[in-house]
């Protein structure tokens, strides 16, 4: 389970960071859009290998927001 905490410890940072941005309306918003969906989508990957009912939450909600960013990189 490394690899997932590891993971998703980049998650919550650069989701952070995303959240500051956009507050802001940084230029730098729709960069930090797409690394955040990558962020999420290989986390809820990982997630997805562990039988955990905690894990396999956060992989259910890591898709949401990969959507969601995905959304903002097109709006």
């Amino acid at each position: 389970m490394d690899e997932c905490i590891r993971l998703c410890r980049d998650v919550a940072d650069v989701a952070s960071l995303h959240a500051r941005f956009m507050a802001r309306n940084s230029n730098y918003s729709t960069e930090l859009a797409e690394v955040c969906a990558g962020a999420c989508e290989e986390c809820a990957e990982e997630c997805d290998q562990h039988d955990a009912d905690h894990c396999q939450r956060c992989a259910d909600v890591l898709r949401d927001c990969a959507e969601s960013c995905r959304s903002m990189m097109s709006a």
